[in-house]
């Protein structure tokens, strides 16, 4: 929750894809606000060993689904407390 600018969302998503997850990056900002950091995604998107990964971006916006169907949410700290998500 929180992919950010920053950078500290992307070396999580990073981590989580050479640890073999599927990641659901979900964030407020839009995709042209947030393409910094997706470009820099570029090489964590592919495959690792013969599974490819998969990031899936929910950008402008978050959906309560993404949050109730997967297993580990990983909240980046910029995110205000006060989040109904």
């Amino acid at each position: 929750m929180g992919l950010g600018v920053l950078g500290g969302g992307l070396a999580t998503v990073k981590w989580l894809i050479r640890q073999g997850a599927k990641v659901t990056v979900t964030d407020l900002r839009s995709r042209p606000e947030l393409a910094g950091s997706i470009k820099k995604l570029g090489s964590a998107a592919l495959s690792v060993g013969r599974q490819a990964q998969k990031i899936v971006f929910i950008l402008g916006r978050h959906r309560l689904s993404d949050f109730q169907s997967n297993d580990v949410i990983v909240v980046n700290p910029a995110v205000r407390r006060e989040s109904e998500f």
